[in-house]
């Protein structure tokens, strides 16, 4: 269902924050928007008059009285308000909103469709707009700072926020033009091309300094490596940095993005570039990175250009990181290379369902990272040289060879296989991210997204050494042949497999009945957990599959959890003991999640027992044993390999450990020479009207018991 709450505020007023809690949590709003209420005009219309922000010009002036220029860098064609109202309602940006200079070019108007002036605000003037004009202030051309390592010239969001009030204030005003065609400019036409030449070049001249050292933060490292094309809007860079940097959950003197533009000294390239890529300012700043943020543009010219393609083809063979960010149609839209904070499968999914993929399918899943372009053809050469492994950099034959074509010069055959490999990683991993949407999506399919096959494009990266589908949680499009065919594209080559697919309750038995392991796999993570559909007597044949060289094993295999409080099917000691008849002997982190029936502890010791001796964490999970007692703490611990450091055990619904039983088992506990860290968690079956909880957080916590 859907509701709507209206509050009038009187006056106009600035809401800074809404929250909302609500006593039932399956009650919560999964998708929650905010608007300024305001409604259509009567006739339907959306773009009127009053709904407009002035950006520029002597503030106050009626934009009545005034006469508009259609396009900003011409004065030929001149329209009136009520022109320009009814362009927009016959033809509405895609963004909700577009601007307008005056005839004389010195006032800037922004219109906005109705609902939309938060979205306006937002864009051009941030959430605190006074404090990004004090950064503004705050910088000095004459002194600044000097960072001599590039790599930590990272812009902090508060400083990229601050180029957005310099665009803003200066554009208009200064009467910006394009370094394209020399046209006029509005603040959300200004690309890094422009940016460059009327704000950068200048202001570091003097210094020959990097932008970024104009600002006194000192050296910063960058959070996040950013990947993108100079041509795209600056304010739609900083939008989606802003976005990116909310979901993670990363304040903006936190969250820092390393920028070419504002990184390198442009005066002085030759010297933070050099002619290694490998070597460059760009490599150097991607390994000191959490992860790559690419940044695509709406008409996807991101992953045509060659420096983006190396910083692609970096990206893929280190295994790095890489969220992608868009906006588009006056929204950011993200797919994170890792989990959200405080996000929820649900909220996940829902996220990446509104990503264009359908605008950007084709082209990554299609690209030739060899064909990128560049304003300077050394680069290109280079890059094309370092991506064969050729450490003769400045070799133009590469180029010369690909361009011809000639299929009977077997170093072009050479050539195009390497960066035929390249491609298919780079395409096998846009097509993975999808898996998950194309389930989702009504009228697409695994081998039909838009127009994509997504499974032939994953098998078709032959040097995958790993296959991860860790984003399939609770979805009833998940079904058993799904799973079959996902699990299917592991090859021998496979060294790392996560699946997925806690809480979809349309997989059955039938999954690890078929299921078929890669015995050269290192590293294993099934999540069949919240299953309604698999029995105890399936998970004994689970445990014979698993292959014997593994060093990490993480298995959660949990029943489902009825809203009665019972979880089924039931799990008995069986399946531990199964799980440690087929312990891999070469274990070094062991992860277990499970359901346990059972009034003693004769599965888990002898799980414990058969642990290797060589094991370095060790975690455990387990849900709905009524049978635990106390005690079971002290032989679990008896039993544990010394060479554990870390280790974390939780146990719900039984018994309530005494203080007797936490100082048996700290004694033991005290035994393991090598723990380094320690996590004790247990909940009572909540049989007195309330759970009774014991939690230890840290080896000290723990020796005091003892």
């Amino acid at each position: 269902e859907e509701h709507s709450l209206i509050f009038d505020f009187g006056d106009t007023v600035h809401v800074k924050e809404v929250s909302m809690y609500c006593a039932n949590s399956a009650s919560t709003p999964k998708i929650m928007r905010i608007t300024d209420a305001q409604e259509a005009a009567q006739d339907g219309s959306e773009f009127a008059a009053d709904r407009l922000i002035q950006l520029a010009g002597e503030y106050g002036v009626d934009p009545s009285s005034l006469n508009f220029r259609e396009s900003p860098g011409e004065i030929t064609n001149i329209i009136t308000i009520e022109d320009i109202v009814n362009i927009l309602n016959n033809n509405p940006p895609p963004n909700g909103f577009e601007g307008y200079l005056s005839e004389c070019g010195t006032y800037h108007f922004v219109f906005y469709r109705a609902g939309l002036r938060t979205r306006v605000c937002n864009y051009f003037f941030g959430s605190n707009p006074s404090e990004d004009i004090q950064f503004v202030n705050d910088i000095t051309i004459d002194v600044g700072v000097t960072i001599d390592d590039v790599a930590k010239r990272a812009m902090t969001l508060e400083e990229l926020r601050a180029v957005k009030a310099i665009i803003v204030s200066n554009c208009v005003k200064d009467e910006w033009t394009s370094s394209y065609d020399g046209k006029r400019l509005r603040p959300d036409d200004v690309n890094l091309y422009d940016l460059n030449q009327v704000v950068i070049m200048p202001r570091t001249e003097a210094r020959n300094c990097a932008f970024k050292e104009l600002f006194g933060s000192g050296d910063s490292s960058p959070t996040y490596y950013t990947s993108h094309w100079w041509g795209e809007k600056v304010l739609d860079f900083i939008t989606c940095c802003e976005y990116h940097a909310l979901k993670h959950e990363l304040k903006p003197s936190e969250a820092k993005y390393w920028v070419c533009a504002y990184a390198n000294r442009q005066h002085d390239l030759g010297t933070d570039l050099g002619a290694d890529p490998g070597k460059s300012s760009f490599n150097r700043a991607m390994k000191m990175s959490q992860g790559v943020l690419l940044v695509i543009d709406p008409n996807v010219v991101v992953v045509s250009r060659i420096w983006v393609d190396f910083e692609l083809f970096r990206t893929i063979k280190s295994r790095s990181i890489m969220d992608v960010v868009m906006y588009d149609k006056g929204d950011v839209h993200l797919i994170a290379g890792k989990a959200i904070p405080s996000e929820s499968p649900y909220q996940k999914n829902r996220r990446e369902q509104e990503f264009p993929f359908q605008d950007v399918c084709k082209t990554f899943t299609d690209v030739e990272l060899h064909k990128g372009e560049a304003s300077i053809n050394i680069d290109r050469v280079r890059i094309m040289n370092y991506m064969v492994g050729n450490t003769d950099f400045d070799d133009a034959s590469v180029l010369k060879r690909i361009e011809a074509g000639d299929s009977s010069d077997p170093r072009t055959l050479e050539d195009m296989q390497k960066f035929s490999l390249i491609n298919a990683s780079l395409r096998a991993e846009f097509a993975t991210k999808a898996v998950s949407v194309a389930l989702l999506t009504p009228g697409q399919s695994l081998t039909n997204f838009y127009e994509t096959n997504l499974l032939d494009i994953i098998v078709a990266d032959t040097s995958r050494t790993e296959l991860i589908f860790d984003d399939l949680i609770a979805l009833d499009e998940v079904t058993d042949d799904v799973c079959t065919t996902l699990i299917g594209m592991a090859t021998s080559n496979s060294e790392k497999i996560e699946f997925n697919v806690n809480g979809c309750r349309n997989v059955t038995e039938a999954t690890i009945n078929q299921l078929t392991l890669p015995e050269g796999l290192n590293y294993l993570d099934l999540n069949f957990g919240y299953a309604r559909n698999i029995e105890n007597d399936t998970l004994l044949h689970l445990a014979t599959i698993i292959p014997p060289n593994l060093a990490t094993l993480v298995l959660d295999v949990g029943g489902f959890k009825h809203p009665a409080g019972n979880y089924a099917p039931l799990r008995y000691n069986s399946h531990l003991n199964a799980f440690a008849l087929n312990m891999p002997p070469n274990l070094v982190s062991y992860s277990l999640v499970t359901t346990l029936d059972a009034d003693n502890n004769d599965g888990l010791e002898t799980l414990v027992k058969r642990l290797p001796r060589g094991l370095k964490d060790f975690s455990i999970i387990l849900y709905g044993w009524g049978g635990f007692k106390g005690e079971f703490l002290t032989d679990l611990a008896t039993h544990l390999p010394q060479s554990l450091e870390r280790i974390s055990i939780k146990i719900y619904n039984g018994a309530h450990p005494t203080d007797d039983d936490f100082k048996a088992f700290a004694n033991e506990m005290t035994q393991l020479e090598s723990m380094k860290e320690f996590y004790l968690h247990t909940r009572s079956h909540g049989g007195k009207g309330f759970y009774e909880v014991r939690q230890i957080e840290s080896i000290s916590d723990m020796l005091s018991y003892a």
